[in-house]
């Protein structure tokens, strides 16, 4: 129902992490759909596939299979880098490089320019440990924040982003 792609998130001189980049088969064009990035959980996985087929519910790939939007998820297992994609360089990077990818190998595959169109959108979603980079990322310094339309938060106000809300101060600001 799509084309799915792990991918290295490399800013040029190292590799910052692991992500998957999902694209329905009827969203069309990576650059023509608004992009979710999803900062799961920590967990144990040792990669990101690991960590969608250790429990079904975390697969959302066959409920995004009739949306028009791209999906991604950035690993967050143990000796992952989550961390340094929940920043803005982070953040940053790690759009370029899924846009890079959904271009270059999705459906149409086509050359890429060096530096990748931006999504017409963007939403950030976090769960549990995840809403950490959630809040992290909402209040960096990330070229792609003047795209942000919607941020999600799903169980994760247990931590610093229960104190200092900047995704929910952000929501009442837009």
């Amino acid at each position: 129902n799509g084309t799915t792609h792990f991918f290295d998130v490399f800013d040029g001189k190292s590799v910052l992490g692991t992500a998957m980049a999902f694209l329905p088969a009827g969203a069309g064009m990576p650059e023509s759909v608004p992009m979710a990035v999803y900062y799961h959980g920590h967990n144990s996985q040792n990669s990101i596939e690991g960590y969608i087929k250790a429990m079904k519910q975390r697969d959302f790939r066959p409920l995004l299979a009739s949306k028009k939007v791209l999906w991604v998820e950035p690993w967050g297992g143990t000796l992952s880098k989550f961390g340094t994609l929940g920043t803005g360089p982070g953040l940053t990077t790690l759009i370029e490089s899924a846009m890079f990818t959904a271009i270059s190998y999705g459906r149409p595959s086509r050359p890429c320019p060096v530096k990748p169109p931006p999504p017409p959108s963007l939403i950030l979603a976090g769960f549990s440990g995840g809403g950490a980079s959630l809040n992290a990322v909402v209040k960096s310094s990330s070229t792609y924040l003047s795209r942000l339309t919607e941020a999600w938060a799903f169980d994760c106000l247990y931590s610093e982003e229960g104190q200092n809300r900047t995704w929910v101060n952000w929501a009442n600001a837009n």
